[in-house]
C-alpha cells in the first residue's frame, strides 16, 4: 500500500476552494475479548510500517498476556476555502464587524486605538482572537482581544499587513 499524506487538488478556475485528503493511522487494542480501545500516541502514525513497528514493540514490552492490538486506517477530507481579504474599498472606515478585521488595521479597541498584526478565528468558542502591536519590550500575549463575529468596532483606517512589531509586510 502506498500511505497518502496529503493530496491537494488544484483550486478550481472559480476561485479558493480545495480538497484536503489527509490518511494516519492509529492504534486499538482490548484485552480479552473485551470492547476494542483507542491507544494514543505520543505523534501522528503516517504509514502501516510504522504502525506495525509500533505493535510489535508494545507487544514485545507487554508484561500482560491476552492484549491484542491492531491499527486502524483514519482518512481526514476536508474542502478548504480560500481566505478572501476584503480590498481597502470594500470598509470604509467607521463601526465594523470583526469578522471583517486583517492586518495592518488600525482601530478603537477597548477604548484605545490599536493596530492589528493578526486576526485568527477560534473553533472552540466560535469566537476572533484579536491580536493588536504592543508597546515596545511588551508581551504580545497580554494584547490579544477575543471578540465574537458579529461584535462591531470602530475602523479608524486600514493599512498594510503588519508584523508584530508594526512594520509592514513585504514580499521577500
Amino acid at each position: 500500500m502506498i500511505p497518502v499524506t496529503c493530496v491537494e487538488d488544484a483550486p478550481p478556475a472559480s476561485g479558493g476552494e480545495r480538497l484536503i485528503d489527509d490518511t494516519t493511522y492509529g492504534l486499538v487494542y482490548r484485552q480479552g475479548e473485551g470492547e476494542w480501545q483507542h491507544l494514543r500516541t505520543p505523534a501522528v502514525i503516517r504509514d502501516e510500517d510504522e504502525a506495525a513497528d509500533i505493535i510489535a514493540d508494545l507487544e514485545a514490552l507487554s508484561i500482560s498476556t491476552g492484549v491484542e492490538y491492531r491499527m486502524i486506517k483514519i482518512r481526514h477530507t476536508a474542502t478548504v476555502l480560500s481566505p478572501t481579504i476584503p480590498a481597502p474599498s470594500d470598509v470604509e472606515p467607521g463601526p465594523v464587524a470583526a469578522r471583517k478585521l486583517r492586518s495592518g488595521d488600525r482601530v478603537i479597541l477597548r477604548g484605545a486605538e490599536r493596530l492589528v498584526w493578526k486576526a485568527v478565528y477560534q473553533r472552540v468558542g466560535h469566537s476572533l482572537r484579536i491580536h493588536t502591536v504592543p508597546p515596545a519590550g511588551q508581551n504580545p500575549d497580554y494584547y490579544g482581544f477575543t471578540l465574537i463575529p458579529g461584535e462591531v468596532v470602530e475602523l479608524v483606517e486600514r493599512g498594510p499587513a503588519v508584523d508584530v512589531n508594526g512594520q509592514p509586510l513585504t514580499d521577500s
